[in-house]
């Protein structure tokens, strides 16, 4: 096996990280902040991006978006010719595209397999990855991915991975608004939280967020899974998307400017912390 490094040990990073150390083994890695790095990792972490790909061959990141995702690219692309960077952040489709090309004119591998749920799901080894690029790169890397992820879906051609985990969160997040709105009626009429989920998740209305988010909503616990700030991003990058191609994108705007108003106040919450605009917009609510 290649020698593996790894840039971005964020809250997901450090346990997609952990996970790859324990089968194969991560020879180098780097964090912006250094005392994020687990104590594990911390013995081999560097100084720098560029000296993480100088010492390995299959680099993976997960930063925080599009800027920092091509800051990076273009300070390790150099030291990377012949090797191969695993980018899994959520960026937009237009800069994936942007960092295909960019990798491929200094002939370094680039595959774009951003992963589809949170830290919970990373902690259990049940995340998606969703690939984009070249194939025979992703039957190359599946077996790393297997190491966090329950499913590795190849998606086509290069930019394909990220758009399946825009459409992914654009779906997610008007289903969680869905469910925060129809909860808040049920609230209203006086109806019980636990009767109104359990009769939702029993017919057409169910759904996996509802499922993975009920407890939060009905104890208003907002501790963080996935951020909502985080959710807000992916949204903007969903629906500048959905403009560029002329796709109508009623329910994705609605939901970015909603979640964009909860944003100042609960920006680092959890996602479900959306509930709390339609529990102060309530009747009779105090």
């Amino acid at each position: 096996m290649e020698d593996i490094g790894f840039i971005g040990l964020g809250r997901m990073g450090s346990v997609i990280a952990e996970k790859i150390d324990n089968t194969y083994g991560i020879k180098v890695c780097y964090n912006r902040t250094t005392s994020k790095i687990s104590e594990n990792l911390s013995s081999r972490s560097v100084g720098s991006p560029e000296e993480v790909m100088e010492r390995a061959d299959i680099v993976f990141m997960i930063v925080t978006n599009s800027e920092a995702s091509w800051e990076i690219l273009q300070k390790i692309v150099k030291q990377g010719k012949g090797k191969l960077i695993v980018d899994m952040s959520t960026i937009s489709h237009e800069q994936s595209l942007k960092n295909h090309e960019f990798s491929a004119k200094n002939n370094c591998s680039y595959m774009d397999a951003p992963v589809i749920g949170s830290v919970p799901a990373a902690k259990a080894g049940k995340l998606a990855a969703v690939c984009g690029g070249d194939e025979t790169i992703f039957k190359k890397i599946r077996p790393i991915l297997e190491t966090f992820t329950s499913a590795q879906i190849y998606c086509g051609r290069s930019g394909n991975g990220i758009a399946t985990k825009l459409v992914n969160n654009l779906v997610m997040g008007i289903n969680m608004l869905a469910a925060s709105e129809g909860l808040s009626l049920a609230r209203t009429l006086g109806l019980k939280d636990e009767i109104t989920i359990e009769a939702l998740m029993s017919g057409g209305a169910a759904s996996k967020i509802l499922e993975l988010k009920k407890n939060k909503l009905m104890r208003a616990d907002y501790s963080t899974e996935f951020s909502l700030e985080h959710q807000l991003k992916d949204l903007e990058y969903a629906v500048q998307l959905q403009r560029n191609l002329g796709v109508p994108d009623f329910l994705s705007s609605m939901a970015n400017s909603i979640f964009l108003l909860e944003k100042a106040e609960h920006g680092s919450d959890d996602m479900s912390s959306v509930m709390e605009y339609y529990r102060k917009k309530r009747p009779n609510d105090q």
